[in-house]
């Protein structure tokens, strides 16, 4: 277990590191596409889980329940999403992209790609990606879903 001061230069690094990467992406992707990582982000949950809720969102991108609400309000005051009420459960409602929101998504995650390519791509070859992203998963919360066990 390493000491307290190198625990938080880990800490003080990751963070950083972090914020910089999006910053990079999502400065790239609403000049490319109009389309900010924080829209982007819930879009790719919502496109890809079956009966999709806002619990859903909010647990692939550990934020709360009532974060993933309002980033779902804005898709669907932006037209991207849909929310249609549960059948048998009024307190929730499964939530769809509109065709206007694929479309957004497609051309989004294109850009995605790139500017994450960008970023990373020069820094980290494929097995040194491959030790941080196992690093990483170290550091998760058992059983907590991640982004990518959606794509």
């Amino acid at each position: 277990m390493p000491d307290a001061d190198l625990s938080t230069t880990l800490f003080d690094e990751l963070i950083r590191a972090e914020t910089e990467v999006w910053a990079h992406v999502d400065a790239l992707m609403t000049e490319a596409c109009g389309v900010p990582l924080a829209r982007y982000e819930p879009m790719s949950v919502i496109a890809s889980v079956p009966e999709c809720r806002v619990s859903d969102v909010a647990d692939a991108l550990v934020i709360t329940r009532g974060g993933a609400s309002k980033l779902v309000d804005r898709l669907r005051a932006d037209g991207w999403c849909t929310r249609t009420p549960h059948p048998t459960d009024g307190r929730s409602g499964f939530l769809e992209l509109t065709p206007a929101g694929r479309r957004v998504l497609d051309d989004a995650r294109t850009t995605f790609r790139r500017a994450v390519s960008e970023r990373l791509g020069d820094r980290l070859d494929e097995h040194a990606a491959g030790e941080l992203i196992a690093l990483l998963r170290r550091l998760r919360t058992p059983g907590r879903p991640s982004r990518t066990d959606h794509d």
